[in-house]
């Protein structure tokens, strides 16, 4: 099993503008291909915990985490963040958001993709290559053989 088999392209944002977290979270949630009821209880789940994130110096990522009952098996949604502005050079920031919903009654599904996420997050040459991306698709090609 693979990245591929919980990230569908559809659920992968090219160019994310976004202040702070909730936005963020919120945009991640409205990508995942679930009913609206779900995308907002995944994005009060991910905002109301204790979120990781770890972030390299040039490519940082963050990761964020909600369940729902509407859950069926893990799902992924993948976000580029739009560069910084100038004010902010210089500052770390990530530029490589993931949510991973997961469902309510079985929270420990999430183990296997989130040890994949973190593994992504200490590789520099991958979140390079995905801050460099062209497109949606080129973006999940590099994630889709991810191993879980």
């Amino acid at each position: 099993m693979t990245l591929g088999n919980i990230l569908r392209s559809e659920s992968v944002l090219e160019s994310l503008e976004a202040r702070n977290t909730e936005e963020i979270v919120e945009a991640l949630a409205q990508a995942l291909p679930v009913s609206e009821s779900c995308r907002k209880e995944i994005a009060r789940s991910a905002l109301a915990s204790k979120c990781t994130a770890r972030q390299t110096r040039d490519h940082g990522s963050t990761l964020s985490c909600g369940s729902a009952d509407g859950v069926s098996g893990p799902m992924l949604a993948m976000a580029r963040l739009a560069p910084p502005d100038a004010a902010s050079v210089g500052k770390k920031s990530a530029r490589i958001a993931f949510l991973l919903a997961v469902p309510r009654e079985n929270i420990s599904g999430h183990l296997y993709p989130l040890s994949a996420l973190s593994q992504i997050s200490g590789r520099k040459g991958l979140l390079r290559a995905l801050s460099e991306a062209r497109t949606r698709e080129d973006l999940h090609g590099l994630l889709a053989g991810v191993p879980l």
